[in-house]
């Protein structure tokens, strides 16, 4: 008796199985983040319903034409934004953090469009870049572009030689919160 109830379990299952609707995976909800960040050393960020900004918040590479500071192969700078100047009930603050591919230590951004990706790696090919934006209203959560996203990251400079970057792009939210 036991074995024809094991039996009859596996032939329900197989039967579920095999009549089982296939589904096609479910692209995740995208957000639209812009950014823009100025050799003047301040950061805007539009994401989430929300306008954060800063003035002198900017680490990483060095404005005015964000000169590389690590001897690596990627490189890249973060700044602290936040809604009415300050952390608030409706938004609050957050970092945003731009990661290009290749090596500038000790050089100017390189200026154009840079392709993104979800992850910048030893091995990225050049002009490539990708934003973690951590808004502290998706409790530490983040917006990240995946692979080949919509929009770009383009850096472009002034007469003066300082650089202004523009983020228009989608993202995902992005956890590692099991």
């Amino acid at each position: 008796m036991r074995i024809s109830c094991f039996a009859l379990a596996l032939i329900s299952v197989a039967s579920a199985c095999k009549n089982a609707d296939p589904t096609t995976p479910v692209a995740p909800p995208t957000f639209h983040v812009t950014a823009t960040v100025t050799g003047s050393n301040t950061c805007t960020v539009n994401a989430v319903d929300h306008t954060y900004g800063s003035i002198g918040q900017i680490a990483g590479d060095t404005p005015a034409k964000f000169i590389g500071t690590l001897d690596k192969n990627y490189h890249g700078l973060s700044c602290w934004v936040s809604v009415d100047g300050g952390v608030t009930k409706n938004g609050g603050d957050g970092f945003l953090n731009i990661i290009f591919s290749g090596n500038n230590l000790g050089k100017p951004l390189d200026v154009g469009t840079y392709g993104l990706r979800l992850e910048i790696l030893d091995n990225t090919p050049p002009m490539t870049a990708t934003i973690r934006f951590h808004p502290s209203s998706l409790g530490g959560d983040e917006l990240r572009p995946l692979d080949n996203a919509q929009g770009s990251i383009t850096v472009d400079s002034a007469a003066n030689g300082a650089r202004t970057i523009h983020v228009d792009l989608q993202a995902v939210r992005y956890s590692t919160a099991f």
